[in-house]
């Protein structure tokens, strides 16, 4: 069965405020990053792409071997809109993909089963977007049909997608999580992520 869904999992930044890269954190059996597309890989039919750009020689060696499909931003300092705005570029050239899952390397606690339920409800929803709904906020992960490929080819700076979700809000469609959105950003989260 041709694939028609192309993931993307953000993972360029240099995580400043860490001090560390995030990406690369110890968790469960292997990375947070490795984590994360381990789940991603429970999905029937994946298609993974990577955006990499801070530390991209060092990560690139941890997944290198997992089967994705890596993509370099050299342009990764200007923020999430240039990393999607890559990807997107290099997903565009690929046949048959009618959209994309785009997210982040660090959402441990949405799992396998919450991406399949985002995809789901964006099957049932018939909307050419569909947004995360968490108890304490709404973002990624989010879905874009192919239609918003030219417009994620154009972003750019550190607002990501924002601008595009507002623009087309007749047609976002809501999956609701039922869980807190937790991020790591400090090492405070990341502690309170793998405490007992």
């Amino acid at each position: 069965m041709e694939n028609e869904t192309a993931i993307l999992i953000l993972a360029a930044g240099s995580s400043k405020r860490l001090g560390t890269p995030k990406q690369l954190l110890p968790y469960k059996e292997g990375t947070l990053l490795q984590d994360t597309i381990s789940k991603l890989s429970d999905l029937q039919n994946q298609n993974i792409y990577v955006v990499l750009g801070a530390y991209y020689e060092r990560i690139k060696t941890t997944i290198e071997h997992l089967p994705i499909t890596i993509v370099k931003n050299s342009d990764w300092e200007s923020g999430l809109g240039s990393s999607i705005a890559a990807s997107i570029s290099h997903i565009y050239r690929v046949k048959g993909i009618k959209k994309v899952l785009i997210t982040l390397a660090d959402l441990p606690l949405f799992e396998t089963s919450n991406y399949q339920a985002l995809l789901d409800t964006h099957l049932r929803n018939s909307l050419g977007i569909t947004l995360t709904t968490y108890t304490n906020n709404s973002g990624v992960p989010v879905i874009f049909n192919s239609n918003y490929f030219e417009s994620l080819k154009k972003l750019s700076g550190d607002e990501g997608a924002k601008s595009i979700l507002i623009q087309n809000k007749n047609d976002v469609g809501h999956y609701k999580a039922n869980i807190a959105y937790f991020d790591i950003d400090t090492m405070d989260d990341y502690l309170e992520l793998i405490a007992p």
